[in-house]
């Protein structure tokens, strides 16, 4: 096997590993989503979304791009707001 199919192997395995990340998460956030509703709270929760950006931004420790990490974040937690209602 050449060099580039190794790494990209590598990649493959790194991308299956985000995704069932990102299902775990998924799963997490239908149970928020059932307590939120349960004790009638909102959805939305913009001092918690502030800290997920600012935690995500801080973990990355300037070795990703602030704005890719903003970027991803919001995406994410666009996502699981969706999900939620």
């Amino acid at each position: 096997m050449n060099k580039l199919k190794i790494l990209r192997k590598k990649i493959d395995g790194i991308d299956t590993k985000i995704i069932s990340l990102l299902l775990q998460r998924e799963k997490e956030v239908k149970k928020i989503a059932a307590y939120k509703k349960s004790h009638n709270l909102s959805v939305v929760d913009k001092q918690r979304e502030a800290g997920v950006l600012k935690r995500a931004i801080k973990k990355s420790k300037c070795k990703l791009s602030k704005i890719f990490i903003k970027d991803l974040f919001q995406r994410i937690i666009k996502y699981s707001r969706k999900l939620q209602k």
